[in-house]
């Protein structure tokens, strides 16, 4: 049995059902999370995300996790001739989304049928990418890939969307780190508008649709449909001359509410979720990131929706504090504050929106 074949034997074994078609993930079911949860607390280290790879001359991903970083070597080693050392790193990277794959079939006690569902949808597409990602190690070794460029170009849309699913089934180690690096990619495109640096604005836009497109992933419903169209909205700043405009400038920071708003309610989502399962710690983390995500939203807005997004980052607080150990919260007390950040958020989509039908909880 091949290595391909052995991924997908695996799979079968943990008794994941392969989808008719593993794209085709109805957008409203449940995202999928990790299925087994770790009782050890998780060490969270600073995450400078200074790399990024863009595939096929389009999408753009940050390098924070051993898929990205493992791509990212193999395209430096081809770019210095060393083709050995470039199909070995793209062997680890399929091995890594093999890991994956299996991590995210494994049955769990506490996860709902629907999330099992998608997340063995996910599974399948993982292993589906490692199996394209070891057919591109034997381009290189037989010299049908010898670039970088030609490296990324191979890695097509729907291969680039398959790796992103490894998003889904990421632990909070992974994405915890690196979930302000949004926010600064949007403080970093005002600051290069005002000084009329477009072509640092529009580098730092596409970043953050790359992002996005990570994001878009662990959200549902209307909040994940809010943030694909406002990274694709991003992305379609490519171009320096698109953003000069002085209609831009209100339009950009439009995108960049609607995303702050749109990830804050995912992150109470999954929040209030995990605290119904008693994922004391987890919980925390998302309801820490959905603070920034407010905090964030405050440098986009006017009126009184400026003062309404910062006293709920600091509710956000009171609900992360506690859940991460950091100060004693009775469950009552912890109960009502998660009910008030849930109104306060419907507000705020109320006010974002302008009187247009307020987002979804």
């Amino acid at each position: 049995m091949s290595t391909d074949q052995a991924v997908f034997h695996d799979l079968r074994m943990t008794g994941a059902q392969e989808p008719d078609m593993a794209h085709d993930v109805p957008l409203d079911a449940a995202p999928a999370r990790p299925l087994r949860w770790l009782d050890q607390p998780v060490s969270m280290t600073g995450i400078a995300v200074m790399q990024w790879l863009c595939f096929d001359g389009i999408h753009v991903t940050p390098v924070i996790d051993l898929t990205s970083s493992k791509l990212m070597r193999a395209g430096i080693a081809l770019g210095e001739g060393e083709a050995t050392a470039a199909a070995d790193e793209l062997r680890r990277a399929a091995a890594e989304l093999r890991r994956c794959a299996i991590g995210a079939a494994a049955p769990g006690g506490a996860a709902m049928r629907a999330e099992i569902k998608v997340a063995q949808a996910a599974s399948w597409r993982l292993a589906s990418s490692a199996v394209k990602i070891a057919g591109m190690a034997r381009s290189v070794e037989i010299g049908d890939i010898v670039s970088r460029h030609q490296l990324h170009a191979a890695i097509d849309v729907a291969c680039s969307a398959d790796l992103e699913q490894r998003w889904l089934v990421a632990e909070e180690s992974v994405w915890f780190p690196a979930c302000e690096e949004l926010l600064r990619r949007f403080v970093r495109t005002r600051l290069a508008m005002t000084r009329r640096d477009y072509a640092l604005a529009s580098g730092e836009l596409a970043q953050a649709a790359g992002f996005l497109r990570l994001e878009a992933a662990r959200a549902i419903g209307h909040a994940r449909r809010a943030i694909e169209r406002t990274a694709a909205e991003l992305a379609g700043y490519g171009a320096p001359a698109t953003l000069a405009p002085a209609a831009t400038r209100r339009n950009l920071e439009r995108c960049f509410a609607t995303a702050c708003l749109s990830l804050a309610l995912a992150h109470r989502r999954w929040g209030a979720e995990l605290v119904q399962r008693g994922v004391a710690s987890k919980a925390g983390h998302e309801f820490h990131a959905l603070s920034q995500c407010l905090y964030g939203l405050t440098g986009s807005v006017e009126g009184s929706a400026g003062p309404a997004a910062s006293s709920a980052a600091e509710l956000a607080m009171g609900v992360a504090l506690p859940l991460l150990g950091r100060i004693p919260a009775a469950q009552p007390a912890l109960t009502k504050r998660i009910e008030a950040l849930g109104r306060a958020l419907l507000g705020l989509s109320a006010m974002v929106a302008h009187g247009q039908a307020a987002v979804e909880l």
